[in-house]
C-alpha cells in the first residue's frame, strides 16, 4: 500500500513537472512571438505590393516576425493609424500625406522604402474621335478622387492647353472610373494602375498618352513605406527585420514581374488576365531612393499649393 502511494506521488510529481515544463515552453514561445510582433496597416492597392509579396513568400516568417495586419480603405487612414501609434508600419504613404504629416506632427515617421513611376495613362473610349491630348480642351477628364491625384493630373497635362482652355478634372472612385467613361459622363480618364490596364484589356478604352505623371518629374516619387518613429527607437531589431523582409520583396518584384502580377491579383481580387501588360512602376529600397528627386517633388507640391509649408525631406530616412 505504502509503495503504491509512493508510486502515485512520483507519478503526480512527474505529471506536474511535465505540465510546468509545457507551460514554461508555451509562455516562452508566446513571449518570443510578442517580442517579435509588428503591426502593419495596408490597403488593397498596387503600391502595397511589396507587403503582399513578403506575406505570400514568407519573408516576414523567415525573419521570425509575427505580423498583425490591419486593412484600411484609404492611405490617409493608414497614416493616421501610424502617427497615432496604432500600427508600426505602412507599406505606402503618399508624398502629399507625408508632407502634411511632417507639417502637423514633425518627426513622427521614418522612410525606409519608396515607390514611384507607377503606370498611368490618359485614355478615351475605344471608338472616340479624340486622338490627341489638345482635343480635350475644356472637356471633362475623370481621375482618382482626392486633392493629390487631381493636382497630379492638372500638373501633368497643363502644358497641352493655355490657361483659358484647361480641362475640368472630375474625381471619381476607382471602381466607377471606367463606367464613367463608358457612359460618357466624362470625355477621358487618367487612371493609375491597375485601372488603366483593366480599361484597355476589357476593350473599353485606348491610350492617347502614356505616363503623363512622368512629365511632372522623373523619377516620379509617389509614396513611401514608413515606420512609426517610436517603433524604430524602441524596437530597432524588429524594425531592421521588417526592412529586410520588405527589401527582399521589392527585389523579387523587380526580378519576377509576371509572378508578382499573380500575387497582386490574389491579394486585391483583380482578374490577373485583366492586369496583363500592367506597369508596376519602381520600388526603391533605401539605398536606391533618389533623395534629390524626393526633395524636388516636395518642392513641386509646395509651389502648386498642395501643402502649406516647404519641407526639408533630408532627415526622413531610416538609419541602420
Amino acid at each position: 500500500m505504502f509503495e503504491r502511494k509512493q508510486n502515485h506521488l512520483r507519478l503526480m510529481k512527474s505529471s506536474f513537472a511535465l505540465l510546468f515544463l509545457f507551460i514554461f515552453i508555451l509562455s516562452a514561445c508566446t513571449n518570443h512571438k510578442d517580442a517579435m510582433k509588428v503591426r502593419i496597416g495596408y490597403e488593397l492597392i498596387s503600391p502595397d505590393l511589396p507587403y503582399f509579396v513578403a506575406i505570400e513568400n514568407g519573408y516576414f516568417k523567415d525573419e521570425g516576425l509575427s505580423v498583425e495586419s490591419y486593412e484600411f480603405k484609404t492611405t490617409n487612414d493608414q497614416a493616421i493609424a501610424l502617427l497615432s501609434g496604432n500600427v508600426d508600419m505602412v507599406p505606402n504613404c503618399s508624398m502629399a500625406i507625408a508632407l502634411a504629416a511632417e507639417i502637423e506632427q514633425p518627426g513622427q515617421f521614418i522612410v525606409f522604402q519608396a515607390n514611384g513611376d507607377i503606370g498611368n495613362k490618359l485614355l478615351v473610349l475605344v471608338d472616340s474621335p479624340i486622338v490627341s491630348v489638345d482635343e480635350l480642351s475644356k472637356k471633362q477628364i475623370g481621375v482618382f478622387p482626392g486633392t493629390t491625384l487631381i493636382m497630379y493630373s492638372k500638373l501633368s497635362l497643363k502644358s497641352y492647353f493655355d490657361n483659358n482652355n484647361q480641362p475640368e478634372y472630375i474625381g471619381i472612385a476607382p471602381p466607377s472610373l471606367i463606367e464613367a467613361l463608358t457612359t460618357k459622363q466624362v470625355d477621358a480618364i487618367l487612371p493609375v494602375e491597375p485601372v488603366a490596364s483593366i480599361a484597355i484589356n476589357t476593350g473599353v478604352a485606348r491610350e492617347i498618352l502614356d505616363d503623363p505623371y512622368g512629365k511632372i518629374i522623373t523619377p516620379f516619387v509617389g509614396g513611401f513605406s514608413i515606420f512609426n518613429t517610436s517603433f524604430v527607437e524602441n524596437k530597432p531589431e524588429i524594425a531592421a527585420a521588417v526592412k529586410r523582409a520588405m527589401d527582399r520583396a521589392s527585389q523579387y518584384i523587380n526580378e519576377n514581374p509576371e509572378k508578382s502580377l499573380v500575387i497582386l491579383a490574389k491579394y486585391t481580387g483583380y482578374d490577373s488576365k485583366l492586369l496583363k501588360g500592367m506597369s508596376f512602376g519602381n520600388y526603391w529600397t533605401l539605398e536606391l531612393i533618389d533623395k534629390e528627386a524626393v526633395q524636388n517633388m516636395a518642392d513641386i507640391l509646395y509651389n502648386a499649393g498642395l501643402v502649406t509649408k516647404q519641407i526639408d525631406t533630408s532627415h526622413w530616412y531610416y538609419k541602420n
